[in-house]
């Protein structure tokens, strides 16, 4: 079994817009980060991406629920 990982929500340069980011990365110390797959498949899957800060498209957006 695996040690648990923390996770932390950091800001994007857009508002109300954040990465979901691996700290420190399990290899060589490469953040990761939730993105969509790259795989041409519908849904798209959801996998771990090395963290391009300068990506958007890797961001979440996030609301508030009522």
């Amino acid at each position: 079994m695996s040690d648990p990982k923390t996770w932390e929500l950091r800001q994007s340069a857009k508002p109300d817009t954040f990465f979901l980011v691996l700290p420190g990365g399990p290899a060589d110390g490469t953040e990761l980060v939730v993105d969509t797959s790259l795989l041409i498949i519908l849904p798209p899957p959801f996998a771990l991406r090395p963290w391009d800060q300068d990506s958007i498209s890797q961001a979440w957006k996030l609301r508030e629920l009522n």
